[in-house]
């Protein structure tokens, strides 16, 4: 029965692994087309604020997964 319980475990990491990677292999990038934001169902005479919370800073023109996040001081 531990036998049994030891392959069960790494099958089932090996599958998890697995699954993670997958999950990257086909993820798309879908790049910004344009900037505008559709608000469905806005009723007339209704007011909507967007605040800029954080600024994405590239930090490696050659990696594109080097990237941080500053805060906007406004």
């Amino acid at each position: 029965m531990k036998k049994f319980s030891k392959i069960l475990s790494v099958a089932l990491l090996v599958a998890l692994v697995l699954s993670l990677g997958v999950a990257n292999a086909f993820a798309a990038e879908d790049p910004v087309v344009n900037d505008s934001i559709t608000i469905n169902n806005a009723k007339a005479g209704e007011t909507y604020n967007l605040y800029k919370m954080f600024d994405l800073v590239v930090d490696d023109e050659s990696n594109p997964e080097a990237f941080s996040y500053k805060v906007n001081p406004a």
